[in-house]
């Protein structure tokens, strides 16, 4: 393989040590997930809604965004995504390197 481009987020993922695994770009396994999330967030948030301006589409979004933070994911352990942050940032400053969510 070649050499790949260190950009800031390699750093930060580097300075704490974090495993980072790499994957092709448009590989199909990727683009189910994303998908999915898109489909989701389209049945969610923007399925019939209609906006009269950018910053009215931002307050509703700021408001799914906090609703959605808060509920629990099977896929997290059934912890919520503000947990799991918590968690991390903790585990940061803490010097672990892996993010065992139990």
């Amino acid at each position: 393989m070649g050499l790949r481009h260190l950009d800031s987020t390699d750093n930060d993922i580097e300075s704490v040590k974090i495993e980072d695994h790499r994957m092709r770009p448009y590989f199909s396994w990727q683009n189910g997930i994303v998908e999915r999330c898109h489909r989701i967030e389209n049945e969610l948030f923007y399925y019939k809604r209609r906006f009269e301006s950018y910053e009215q589409m931002e307050k509703s979004f700021s408001r799914y965004r906090a609703r959605y933070n808060k509920i629990a994911r099977k896929t997290l352990n059934f912890k919520t995504p503000s947990e799991v942050v918590v968690y991390f940032q903790k585990s940061c400053h803490k010097g672990l390197t892996t993010l065992e969510i139990s």
